[in-house]
């Protein structure tokens, strides 16, 4: 059995010096560019030299870069068990419920550091206008991606906007998906690989003529040929435990651009909101 990026580090690191350490580790937190980067723009990330990027490699056992890039391929292709995403970052922080404190917060620092620096701000303002022109939106999320979706189109429907979540996998999201109507706009998030219901619903959206988007954190390649509007977001490291408190501040994001849009469409729909839940009260007392 291959063995895991994260294994091999965590088994080499003892005969890392400081500065292949530094390279190892960037690569670590980094993976899809280490899959196309050079050394050179390897070394200039972790602030080492091209040479220390190829000792580095060589001290983790590979025979050059290039077999690095293949292990990092074949692991991010086959996606990283959630066991071993766990596993690694209990071991990473050693139990220390502090430490766990800290670093946990670290990393939500560092990610949204990262969506701030690289999210095209055009690719934003395009997905608001996509929102804010749909018959009707869909979020399309299964598994815990289910719950962003579910919180995303109530916010939207209490703004007066129509929306909603196909969140059922198998042949559950067929009697979703006849849903879909041209101008429709539907935004997937869609995480660590391309399941069958990604693909389909992104060839049925296009033949009912429904735009589309997709947030997601390492398929940038593979699906922003497919979308109208494609959102790269970090979830921490790449065979560490997911995080998205990226996905769930550009969400936040989302909610307050269209709000920003359209206000007054949106309090107009908020303010009768507040009048029912009012009565709704009363009624109970």
């Amino acid at each position: 059995m291959t063995q895991l990026f994260s294994e091999i580090l965590l088994a080499a690191q003892a005969n890392l010096n400081p500065s292949e350490l530094r390279v190892a580790q960037y690569i670590s937190n980094n993976r899809h560019h280490a899959l196309h980067a050079s050394a050179h723009e390897l070394a200039a990330k972790s602030e080492t030299s091209d040479a220390t990027v190829v000792r580095a490699a060589k001290s983790l056992g590979f025979c050059g870069l290039a077999a690095l890039r293949r292990t990092l391929a074949i692991e991010m292709e086959a996606g990283v068990p959630p066991a071993n995403r766990v596993e690694w970052t209990v071991d990473s922080l050693g139990g220390n419920l502090e430490q766990v404190f800290e670093e946990t917060l670290d990393l939500h620092q560092s990610s949204l550091a990262q969506l701030k620096a690289s999210l095209p701000k055009e690719a934003y303002c395009a997905l608001i206008t996509h929102i804010l022109s749909a018959k009707k939106v869909v979020i399309f999320g299964i598994g815990p991606s289910a719950a962003m979706a579910d919180y995303l189109a109530t916010q939207l429907r209490r703004f007066g906007i129509s929306a909603s979540v196909f969140s059922h996998s198998g042949l559950l999201l067929a009697d979703e998906m006849m849903q879909l109507q041209k101008d429709d706009f539907v935004l997937l998030l869609a995480y660590g690989h391309i399941y069958k219901e990604v693909e389909v619903l992104l060839d049925h959206a296009l033949i009912v003529e429904a735009k589309t988007a997709v947030i997601t954190d390492m398929l940038k390649d593979q699906l922003c040929a497919k979308v109208s509007v494609c959102i790269n977001i970090p979830t921490g490291p790449e065979d560490g435990f997911l995080m998205h408190t990226a996905t769930l501040a550009f969400i936040e994001a989302i909610l307050v651009g269209v709000a920003s849009c359209a206000s007054d469409h949106v309090i107009t729909n908020l303010k009768v909101l507040s009048n029912l839940r009012g009565r709704l009260v009363k009624h109970k007392k």
